[in-house]
């Protein structure tokens, strides 16, 4: 995905593939419209967090965790990949997780 660009807002997604603008939305699998974060792992698999969770997408499926998978809470703020493959996101005052490889 190089050379590609991501767009958040309060609308969903916007990505840039160097051609043409695609907007992606609840509609097609977003947990919520309101994006505040984003990363990337090191496969190429992006993370949005929402505040309704946190949404990754793959290039081709959509998959959303909240607050019921083991999130602090529903409205993700941060989201950041460590070395070793986590992706770690914070949910403001309800504090911060690690989702990933075990330690």
């Amino acid at each position: 995905m190089e050379g590609n660009l991501w767009a958040a807002g309060t609308e969903g997604l916007g990505f840039y593939d160097q051609n043409t603008w695609t907007i992606y939305t609840e509609e097609d699998g977003l947990a919520n419209n309101n994006v505040l974060a984003f990363a990337q792992e090191a496969d190429g698999t992006m993370w949005f967090g929402t505040y309704n969770g946190a949404t990754s997408f793959d290039g081709s499926s959509w998959q959303t965790i909240t607050a019921e998978d083991g999130l602090p809470g529903n409205r993700i703020s941060a989201i950041a990949v460590s070395e070793d493959g986590a992706v770690w996101f914070a949910a403001g005052a309800n504090g911060l997780t690690r989702w990933g490889p075990p330690q």
